[in-house]
């Protein structure tokens, strides 16, 4: 089994921090609809 090369992981790492981004942003948005819905 190849060990996985740094580069491979460092672009995993930045679709994972990206993920995490994106997600959070849209958690921000709902949260906001939510409290302006009230």
């Amino acid at each position: 089994m190849p060990a996985v090369s740094k580069g491979d992981g460092m672009r995993g790492l930045a679709v994972f921090i990206s993920d995490i981004r994106n997600w959070f942003l849209c958690v921000s948005l709902a949260v906001l609809e939510f409290d302006l819905a009230e």
